[in-house]
């Protein structure tokens, strides 16, 4: 498994792990499914890390930071998503993506994420 940062060409197979992870109800509260040039925008902007984990050539999952708070005190904080194709799950990937997503946030500059989980997502 490899994790790197998502690219432009990237964004078809994310909002597809994404509307996976919105259907399921499981993992978000969201409830509209996104579209690639949504995700197309996100990764464009550079504004806060998507990264991705290839497995076997495909993009098994993906983990990114959006802000948490455009108050000036929570400037260092952003909140972290992990989503794993639903066939893939069980390997660690969002293990190996939160670690390498924690470890990016900090080289630029954060100092706490915030995640938020149901209690029945295992």
């Amino acid at each position: 498994m490899k994790v790197r940062e998502a690219a432009i060409s990237d964004a078809a197979a994310v909002a597809a792990i994404y509307n996976d992870g919105i259907a399921g109800r499981e993992a978000t509260f969201e409830t509209r499914p996104r579209e690639p040039a949504e995700i197309e925008a996100r990764i464009a902007s550079g504004a806060h890390p998507l990264l991705v984990a290839e497995l076997d050539g495909d993009v098994a999952g993906w983990a990114g930071l959006a802000p948490y708070s455009d108050r000036s005190a929570y400037r260092g904080v952003a909140e972290c998503s992990v989503y794993v194709a639903s066939a893939r799950r069980g390997r660690g990937i969002g293990t190996h993506l939160l670690d390498a997503l924690a470890e990016d946030a900090e080289r630029r500059g954060f100092h706490k994420l915030l995640g938020k989980l149901f209690p029945t997502n295992a």
